[in-house]
């Protein structure tokens, strides 16, 4: 019934979301379009906006900007506490299968999972401006991400990982 009742009101705000979108523009009030697997939630002061049916798993009050993109599509992302957040930091856990995959699993190249592709990042972090995390991977506790990287893989705690494909560069 819970359910019902929360797609009833998705598809209410769906309806109306365009003309509430161009009265804040009117206003100079910043705006994004959600989608239907969009939804939003609330850390700290800020909003976050999460795509995907997956979970945001949060440990503790964290002060996440808004610039920063959820994709749960393929899994549920866990944040330690304490963690930081730079601008436009991307977690993506949805990604099309390679061929390899595909084959194995009898699904074709195109299929997008719905779990399994989880990330973990640790207590105390630290993932700066304009990172990207695809899933599956984990992050561990007091580590680094550096601008820019592309974490692709496993770190270890108390590393500074950096490039594309992000790597260890130091160990704290």
């Amino acid at each position: 019934m819970l359910k019902k009742i929360k797609t009833f009101f998705k598809r209410i705000l769906l309806i109306f979301q365009l003309p509430i979108l161009r009265i804040a523009q009117f206003y100079g009030i910043k705006t994004r379009r959600l989608g239907t697997h969009d939804r939003v939630i609330i850390s700290g002061n800020n909003r976050i906006f999460v795509h995907g049916d997956n979970d945001v798993i949060l440990k503790g009050d964290l002060d996440i900007p808004e610039s920063v993109y959820f994709n749960t599509r393929s899994g549920n992302i866990y944040i330690g506490k304490d963690t930081i957040f730079g601008e436009d930091v991307k977690l993506l856990t949805g990604k099309h299968l390679n061929i390899e995959e595909a084959k194995a699993q009898g699904v074709s190249f195109g299929h997008v999972p719905t779990k399994g592709r989880d990330i973990v990042i640790g207590d105390n972090c630290w993932i700066t401006s304009g990172a990207i995390i695809i899933g599956n991977v984990k992050i561990g506790d007091f580590s680094v991400v550096a601008a820019g990287a592309v974490v692709t893989k496993d770190v270890p705690s108390r590393t500074i990982v950096a490039g594309v494909p992000a790597k260890v560069i130091k160990k704290l």
